[in-house]
């Protein structure tokens, strides 16, 4: 029998089994409650013993290998909308190399796939209903790892596909720098990229071109 629960798991499973197959034994409830409060403590001491897990089992789910973590799948995705038509947006896949690499065709045109940072990332490519513009939804596997720094890469691929360029302020020169300049030029990136992660991106270029500018502002104030 295949073990799919972790050690702390399953010490935890023995030790919940046997206390309530005690309060079972020892209580005077009802036997139509002692009948289901047993039954769930020796399904919770097979759980610890065997360390197998049939709900586990049917959902996926593999704890034992992790030594604790959860194994189970956690797709995280993030979609941004390209100024480009899928055509274009299809052809600089396939014929650019990019910062990170280069993307191959996972299933055809508008499916690409590429491997960052020990992932594979999966791009699909959708046309937009005035068919000038792209939606490109980028989704990885977390599985096993933390959340990778480069979460917001597929903005960054969204600039270098528009403008041709990664936009960046990162060298130009500035004068002494506050406590609170100091402390952006620190940290200002990763309180962004939280912020940013966590925020829908614009369907519309008005607003996507006003996040742009906000985020820009932001920027140069913390280079200030």
């Amino acid at each position: 029998m295949e073990k799919n629960v972790a050690t702390f798991e399953r010490i935890a499973s023995v030790l919940v089994g046997g206390l309530a197959l005690q309060q079972t034994l020892m209580s005077n409830r009802p036997t139509s409650v002692k009948s289901v409060t047993g039954a769930a403590g020796l399904a919770f001491l097979w759980r610890g013993v065997t360390g197998s897990c049939p709900i586990y089992r049917s959902l996926n789910i593999n704890t034992h290998k992790a030594n604790g973590i959860s194994m189970t799948p956690n797709l995280l995705e993030r979609s941004a909308l390209i100024n480009l038509p899928p055509e274009e947006v299809a052809s600089f896949l396939q014929t650019k190399k990019t910062p990170w690499g280069r993307f191959s065709l996972a299933i055809d045109e508008y499916h690409y796939k590429i491997d960052i940072d020990g992932r594979t990332w999966m791009l699909e490519l959708s046309g937009h209903s005035d068919g000038n513009r792209t939606l490109i939804k980028l989704t990885w596997n977390e599985q096993d790892s933390l959340v990778p720094e480069r979460v917001l890469e597929i903005r960054k691929l969204k600039s270098l596909m528009e403008t041709g360029e990664i936009a960046s302020i990162e060298g130009q020169p500035h004068g002494d720098r506050g406590p609170i300049g100091s402390f952006f030029e620190t940290f200002g990136d990763k309180l962004l990229h939280s912020l940013q992660s966590r925020t829908a991106l614009p369907d519309s270029k008005k607003d996507n071109e006003t996040m742009i500018s906000h985020e820009s502002e932001m920027r140069r104030e913390a280079h200030a």
